[in-house]
Formats: C-alpha cells, structure tokens, sequence
C-alpha cells in the first residue's frame, strides 16, 4: 500500500483517485517532462528522460493496481450523482488537472536548481513552471537569476518580460522584451509582447510598429492581427481595424468577433 502512495505522490495525486485522474495527471507530467523539450541541454535531458522513468513505471504500477473511489467530502455528493458541470466549472478542472502537474514538476525542477544552482537552464524552467501557476513575483526571481547567468538568454528576457507585465511593472517589461527582441530578432512573440506593453503605456505610435513587425515575421499570427486592430482604434482608425478584423475572420473568428466588438462598442 505504502508503494501505491508513493507512486499517486509522483504523479501529483490524492489517494485512491480515479482512473480518469490518474490518465490525465500521467499525460500532464509526460508534457512537462518529455525529453525533447531539453534537446538543448544534454545534461537536463538526461534528467528528464530519469524522471519520466520514474513517471511510467509509477503510472503503470497505478494502472495494475485496483483504485478505490475516493471517499466524498462532507456536505458534497458523492461522485456517482454529480451536478452538471457548467461551462465555467469544466475549464476551471482542465486548468487545475493542468496546475497539478506544474506543480509537480516544480518539485523536480526546485531539486534540480539546489543540484546545480549555476545553471541558467535549470532557474528557466522553473521560473516559466511558475508563470504557469501565475505565481509571478517567484517567477520574477527565478526568471532574474536565470538572466542573471545567461545575459544572452533571449528566453529568459522574454519571460521575465511576462512576469513584470503581470505584476503591472511595464517599464522593467520594456525592457526585458526590447533585450529579448535584441537577441533573438526572428521571434514575432518578443515583438507582440513588447507592442502590447507600449500600448498599455500610451506609446501607440511604438506599440504598432513593434505588432507590425511580429506580423512581418508570421502573417498569419491572429493574435498580433487582434493587437493591430486595438492599436489603430487607439489611434482613432476604425478603418484599418476594420481591414484586421477581415484578415481575422480567415485566422481565428473568436478573436474576430472580440475585436468586432471593440470597434462598434
């Protein structure tokens, strides 16, 4: 029994999960951990493929093994005679099925930045692990100390411009993605990032040239073609929104339809 605890613990589980949990937390860590995400990194590949060792023979042994139901809290329902799920409360379990395994593999990436604290990879991936839980100001210290090793991280810029961003610190987001877009000139996402923080700041005229060359870089790209739309009717050019709204309607026609809305608000 003791085996079957550490292995629902490894997979980021309570005990006596369903088998639908124990799916969804296996495909989640799988993700996080898959060994071609570190191609660029011998070392933290070879980590990864040891932890996602660690991650099938647990999930095998969780699938070999009889899983109870897990007994209900007080006051809910049972599991048998659930309430509909709204809409909202669906997304809300994709993204905490998601979270779960960010949190997990924090745990491993926490060991992996004491195993070797000079390496700027290790203090990257766990500062974008907590972007993705939204814990912003650890991903800030995590994401600095990573730059702080690796000047010439494009990366790392990048998301640490994102962590500013969040925390409502625009100009240190300038910065970090004018830095990004200095290393590394082919990425349209530095460039998108950094248009829609000029705007925030009122510099439109900035922001639109910064969206206009994220689109250069990848024309079909709905969300820059979106941010264009909002950056002409901040300079009162409904017309040309009106042009991105069209580009958009062939992109993606939920993010049509939201700028639609914004021009005839």
């Amino acid at each position: 029994m003791q085996e079957i605890e550490r292995c629902c613990q490894i997979l980021g589980l309570e005990k006596g999960a369903s088998l639908k949990e124990v799916k969804q937390a296996y495909r989640d860590l799988v993700h996080v951990w898959h060994p071609d995400r570190f191609v660029q990194n011998p070392r933290l590949q070879k980590k990864a493929e040891a932890m996602l060792k660690e991650i099938n023979a647990a999930y095998e042994k969780l699938l070999a093994s009889p899983q109870p139901m897990p007994a209900p809290a007080k006051g809910n329902k049972p599991p048998s005679s659930p309430n509909p799920a709204s809409p909202e409360s669906r997304d809300r379990g994709s993204r905490g099925r998601a979270k779960t395994g960010a949190r997990q593999a924090i745990l491993g990436l926490k060991k992996m930045v004491r195993q070797h604290p000079q390496d700027p990879e290790a203090h990257y991936y766990l500062g974008m692990a907590y972007l993705h839980l939204d814990r912003n100001l650890e991903a800030l210290e995590t994401l600095q100390k990573a730059v702080s090793l690796d000047p010439r991280s494009a990366a790392a810029h990048l998301g640490r411009g994102v962590a500013c961003s969040r925390l409502g610190r625009d100009l240190q987001a300038v910065e970090a993605f004018r830095l990004a877009v200095a290393l590394k000139p082919d990425d349209p996402l530095s460039y998108l990032n950094l248009g829609i923080t000029y705007r925030r700041l009122g510099r439109h005229r900035r922001g639109m040239q910064s969206i206009i060359q994220a689109i250069r870089l990848m024309p079909d790209y709905p969300e820059a073609h979106y941010e264009l739309g909002l950056a002409n009717l901040s300079l009162k050019n409904r017309a040309s929104a009106l042009e991105e709204y069209k580009i958009l309607m062939k992109l993606d026609s939920k993010l049509a339809q939201k700028l639609f809305g914004q021009i005839y608000q």
